[in-house]
């Protein structure tokens, strides 16, 4: 795909659970593609689409819709190729592989949710611009540089209810933003902790919103 949207939309008789749509074989990228993902109209359900092995040549994958995007082998980069969430993004995307790519992660809305390997985010700035970063997994060290460029939220959870993990991420560069820390649903006891293990920058005046777990 190159500089086309594929819109990926579940149909009106999915009334429960996932509408589906895997591509299982290499996806190469000749531009800049939009996904637009939208849940089944009459829904409890969502629409998950899966990207396998990802070359994405330099380009960077932009999400739109409500619904889910994961992949199930790790994308890799020819160059400086990245991934946005659109401000028209309110779903959900999963990165959980070894990735490579090495262009910047950028989150205007919607959720990303980093789990299972370090190297989910790649080998990428991020910059969060808005939405909701979510590490539902187990203590992980992303060495991602971070920039807050909106007002964001980063939510350290745990798998299943339990003792909070720590997450750890690289530099931190902020303005007159607020980033929200929030621990998740699942901490329910211990701590919900998150890491900017170098230096930080301000260049503003910056409101950190520190929340406890709900269930804590």
């Amino acid at each position: 795909i190159g500089g086309q949207t594929l819109t990926v939309t579940g149909g009106v008789n999915v009334t429960s659970i996932n509408a589906g749509l895997a591509f299982n074989g290499t996806t190469t990228l000749s531009g800049n593609p939009v996904f637009n993902i939208r849940r089944p109209p009459t829904a409890a359900a969502n629409t998950l689409l899966s990207l396998a092995g990802l070359t994405d040549g330099g380009y960077t994958i932009t999400l739109q819709g409500d619904g889910c995007i994961t992949q199930s082998a790790a994308w890799a980069s020819g160059t400086a190729g990245g991934l946005t969430l659109s401000s028209a993004f309110t779903g959900i995307g999963i990165v959980t592989r070894a990735n490579t790519f090495t262009g910047p992660i950028t989150i205007s809305n919607g959720t990303l949710r980093a789990t299972s390997n370090a190297g989910a985010l790649g080998a990428v700035n991020l910059n969060l611009a808005g939405g909701v970063l979510w590490f539902p997994g187990a203590a992980l060290n992303f060495n991602r540089p971070t920039t807050v460029s909106g007002n964001a939220t980063i939510i350290p959870d745990v798998a299943a209810a339990g003792a909070g993990d720590t997450y750890t991420l690289d530099t931190l560069a902020i303005g007159d933003q607020t980033l929200m820390v929030t621990g998740g649903v699942n901490a329910t006891s211990g701590s919900a902790g998150l890491t900017f293990d170098n230096t930080a920058t301000l260049s503003g005046s910056p409101t950190f919103d520190i929340r406890r777990p709900p269930t804590a």
